[in-house]
């Protein structure tokens, strides 16, 4: 059964891999609730830097939305 647990290594409890957000190479090594304690954290350190993230990758969302309408409606 521990082959379907994984070790958070910020709280130290063992939890199934649905506790896990997905990373490019698998699961973190931190759980969803150790991750958004942290997140939290960083925000309250510095929100202006956190702001500018999300703003950040927003406007980088929306322009591949952008690109992706428009290469549709121009065709081949």
């Amino acid at each position: 059964m521990t082959d379907q647990l994984r070790r958070c290594k910020t709280c130290g409890t063992f939890k199934p891999f649905t506790d896990y957000y997905k990373g490019p190479c698998g699961a973190f090594v931190r759980c969803k609730a150790c991750c958004i304690l942290a997140r939290k954290a960083a925000y309250q350190k510095n929100p202006e830097y956190t702001k500018n993230l999300v703003r950040g990758y927003r406007a980088a969302a929306k322009a591949r939305g952008l690109a992706a309408t428009l290469g549709d409606a121009l065709g081949p």
